[in-house]
């Protein structure tokens, strides 16, 4: 995407795209360390419309100067091994990976599957009646139900606050709220904190406790695979 001056009619002489900026912004801040959430990312996919390759975008990254270190975290799926391509993808990629295995935890079969206990008594009857037949039959059926979990908030916190002393900012890829005390914790420390996302995908305490907020889709330079 390009941006045109906005006070000249007509003009057909790009400014700098979104990206520029975001390249100058990173070229600026001397030693940059990158950490990469990489399940979190994964779900932007579907608000973006396309895949990404994280080894592209890990080559971007390092083709920055200032960018000396990038740090990735993702869960091991044991009971999937041909889901591991991206694991590959990634400790070829001169990236640090630092990964654990997947656990899958039996989930409860209860109207919290759906919503938040307190949203039902918002919901027309007939919508209830509905989720609670297709409970009923989920239970009926013996239909066990496991949700995968893999999070590494600690290990991102630790090698964060481990390596402050080596960086003067860090561009974190992720966009859960408990990361928002991180954050704050860094620019307490003199560094600054740029945080990529995509709108939908990222809470608001990030962007406005950060100093600059990257929009991933402009960022991301690489290979696109369109859903269909």
């Amino acid at each position: 995407m390009l941006l045109y001056h906005p006070m000249v009619r007509g003009s057909s002489l790009p400014l700098v795209s979104k990206w520029e900026q975001y390249r100058a912004w990173l070229q600026e801040q001397g030693v940059v360390f990158a950490c990469l959430d990489l399940a979190n990312m994964l779900h932007w996919q579907n608000g973006l419309g396309w895949r990404f390759f994280v080894s592209e975008l890990i080559e971007q990254l390092f083709a920055i100067p200032s960018v000396r270190v990038v740090r990735v975290y993702y869960g091991k799926d044991e009971r999937h091994p041909e889901r591991s391509r991206v694991l590959r993808e990634v400790e070829n990629s001169g990236a640090v990976l630092t990964t654990k295995p997947l656990k899958y935890v039996p989930k409860k079969i209860n109207r919290r599957m759906f919503f938040q206990e307190r949203t039902y008594s918002d919901l027309p009857k007939e919508i209830v009646e509905k989720i609670d037949e297709l409970l009923n039959e989920l239970v009926r059926f013996e239909v066990s139900i496991e949700e995968p979990k893999c999070n590494f908030d600690v290990e991102i916190a630790v090698d964060a606050m481990r390596d402050s002393r080596e960086f003067s900012a860090m561009l974190l890829f992720f966009g859960d709220s408990d990361f928002v005390h991180l954050v704050r914790y860094l620019r307490e420390e003199g560094k600054r904190v740029g945080v990529v996302g995509v709108r939908g995908f990222i809470a608001n305490e990030l962007r406005q406790n950060s100093d600059e907020f990257f929009d991933f889709g402009h960022l991301y330079q690489g290979t696109r695979i369109r859903f269909r």
